[in-house]
């Protein structure tokens, strides 16, 4: 998942989704967030860059089995693990944050660092 955003405040959700399926299940998605001015990813609690109120930043989180990788503004800022049981059938962008979002887009494939990168480049 990826996408440009600009926050108003240091602190909020980008994207991801938490809850119940409508059979009571709970499920969780793959998620970006905005914390004490870095960013944050989850599962697996990856952060990392500094975020700047007011300024357009682009996140993107590269989920799959085996490897987590989050990116910052056209770099590689921290990776992990994978995850293995991911919900994606639903996300929500920013929820209850104050900020604008531009370009959206979802993968159903592992981003290469060049491919972030250029992604970046080509929106600035």
């Amino acid at each position: 998942v990826g996408v440009w955003f600009r926050t108003d405040t240091g602190d909020g959700r980008v994207f991801g989704k938490q809850g119940l399926t409508a059979f009571g299940k709970s499920y969780r998605t793959v998620s970006v967030s905005v914390g004490g001015g870095r960013l944050r990813a989850g599962p697996g609690g990856l952060s990392g860059g500094k975020i700047t109120p007011g300024t357009w930043h682009h996140a993107v989180l590269s989920a799959t089995p085996t490897r987590l990788a989050l990116y910052l503004d056209g770099q590689l800022i921290d990776e992990g693990p994978g995850a293995p049981n991911l919900a994606t059938d639903a996300l929500d962008f920013l929820a209850d944050h104050p900020g604008a979002l531009s370009t959206i887009s979802i993968y159903n494939r592992e981003l290469t660092a060049a491919e972030v990168s250029r992604w970046f480049a080509s929106g600035k």
